[in-house]
């Protein structure tokens, strides 16, 4: 779909040009304000925007009330099975009704087929934009969080609705009146509605599918269990992640890599996270480290329970913290500053008695009472400045030095480690290369050694042809010619007879001797 910003007239993607004014028509994704949808609501600004489509904010034309739109993008209305999927987050979104799930109002679409969803508008940001990647949250907000986000889930198991999906990205804080901080839990469209669910003919997920995020996947999801058999235990799994990621400033698992990410989480125990934030209290950290349970049968039985134990988690925190600062050393009070020795007295003037004709000059004033010696403050100088404490440093978010930039789904805090090198690793690994090659070397030598004397004798063959040629005298010789040239005649000693080579026959037809 696209529209027109002059006319506010909406056309299909084929039109690049508004038919009334001739203005150039631009994506749904670019609505302008004021442009209506389905005749009841009216754009004021766009939101955001994602792989799925476009969220706006928009008014109502009947009440005024403010709502949220979420357009679908044009490429994923051609998907087949995706405008059942986005009908049934709308379908699943009506039917829950929990303060921590963001409400759908109403499910209609365009006058080109793009659907669009009516959702309750969140003035906030999403979770994880509340601190500073790789920055802790205080325990106490982190914790009250979260379990909102798990009394929303709750809801939802209990509908037999399974997100599959529970990301930071998918978690909105609001504000109520007082200042309180209501976390809201959306997008249900990946979401699974069990077979045995009264919603299961509109959620048609399709099977055999990895829905999730690497992050923040369970163990089940990455072992390809089948959707209908997951449990609520996969959105609890994820929301243990999250609180984990919120305390410690960095999530569980550090891993470059999506396949490395989802191998730790299948196989590899989550570390304790006391390691990275030691003031977290142990029934605190037994809470996380049991929802972070690679069996699912270890986990918390549901969503309940699992609030009940952060509450009571949290509450030991909280009375932890009071005695741990009672019990803290008071800090040393400065050492008492010694005395200085009293001045020796200065020796007493002569007095010179005055001529007779000078009255005698007035007394001195009395001097001042010395303090006594026991008083530090008045007889020595005591220099505070060597006592003073150094002041506190300011208070601040403490970060966590991060590599990591890339989005699994979000940029997080990310610790790289220090890869070791195995040099022992390394040499058997040569020798054991060494050893091949030499291998090789030997079965091909003998069919090497062959080929070179091969070689040698044709060129030896070559040699001595080109040597016979060279030596054959001129002139036409007869056929008998060659054994008049060259004839065995006997020797004088005992062996083979030589062979001497004689001149060739004159003219005459005489022979001539051995050269």
């Amino acid at each position: 779909m696209k529209i027109c910003r002059v006319c506010l007239s909406q056309y299909s993607d084929e039109n690049t040009t508004c038919p009334k004014d001739g203005t150039d028509l631009h994506s749904a994704t670019d609505i302008a304000p004021g442009t209506m949808l389905g005749g009841k609501y009216e754009i004021v600004s766009k939101v955001g925007e994602g792989g799925m489509g476009a969220v706006f904010k928009a008014k109502s034309v009947s009440d005024g009330q403010i709502w949220a739109l979420k357009v679908v993008a044009e490429r994923l209305v051609q998907e087949p099975g995706f405008r059942q999927r986005f009908k049934s987050e709308a379908l699943i979104m009506e039917a829950l009704n929990h303060p921590n799930d963001v409400r759908v109002v109403d499910y209609a679409e365009t006058a080109e087929g793009r659907p669009f969803t009516v959702m309750e508008f969140v003035d906030g940001p999403h979770l994880d934009e509340l601190v500073p990647a790789g920055t802790k949250m205080d325990i106490a907000r982190a914790v009250n969080l979260i379990i909102q986000v798990v009394d929303g889930l709750g809801a939802a198991h209990k509908m037999t609705i399974i997100h599959r999906d529970v990301k930071p990205d998918n978690i909105m804080v609001a504000r109520t009146a007082d200042g309180k901080e209501v976390a809201k839990l959306l997008d249900f469209g990946v979401a699974k509605v069990k077979e045995q669910g009264e919603l299961f003919s509109t959620a048609k997920t399709a099977a055999g599918v990895m829905i999730g995020t690497p992050a923040y996947m369970s163990p089940e999801q990455v072992k390809g269990i089948p959707s209908d058999q997951l449990t609520g235990g996969v959105d609890l799994y994820a929301a243990g992640v999250i609180l984990f990621e919120l305390l410690c400033g960095r999530p569980p698992f550090v891993e470059k890599k999506p396949v490395m990410m989802l191998m730790a989480h299948a196989a590899t125990p989550a570390p304790d996270p006391r390691q990275f934030r030691k003031e977290l209290c142990p029934g605190l950290a037994t809470a996380i480290l049991r929802v972070l349970e690679k069996d699912p049968a270890k986990r918390f039985a549901n969503a309940e329970e699992m609030h009940a134990a952060l509450e009571a988690g949290l509450a030991e925190q909280l009375a932890t913290a009071p005695a741990a600062a009672a019990a803290a050393p008071a800090p040393a009070a400065p050492p008492a500053a010694v005395p200085a020795a009293a001045p020796p007295a200065p020796p007493a003037p002569v007095r010179q008695a005055p001529p007779p004709s000078q009255a005698p000059p007035p007394p001195p004033p009395p001097a001042p009472a010395r303090a006594a010696a026991s008083d530090p403050e008045s007889t020595a100088q005591i220099d505070r400045s060597k006592y003073a404490q150094p002041p506190p440093p300011p208070a601040g978010p403490v970060h966590v030095a991060s590599h990591y930039s890339g989005k699994l789904p979000k940029a997080h805090a990310v610790v790289q480690y220090q890869k070791k090198r195995h040099w022992g690793r390394v040499i058997v690994i040569l020798l054991v290369l060494a050893t091949l090659l030499g291998a090789v070397i030997w079965l091909l030598a003998p069919r090497i050694r062959k080929l070179a004397l091969r070689s040698e004798r044709q060129v030896i063959g070559r040699t001595l042809s080109a040597a016979a040629v060279s030596s054959r005298p001129s002139g036409v010789l007869t056929p008998e010619a060659p054994a008049l040239y060259c004839r065995s005649v006997p020797t004088h000693s005992v062996g083979t007879p030589r062979a001497r080579k004689l001149r060739p026959p004159t003219p005459s037809g005489e022979s001539v001797g051995p050269d």
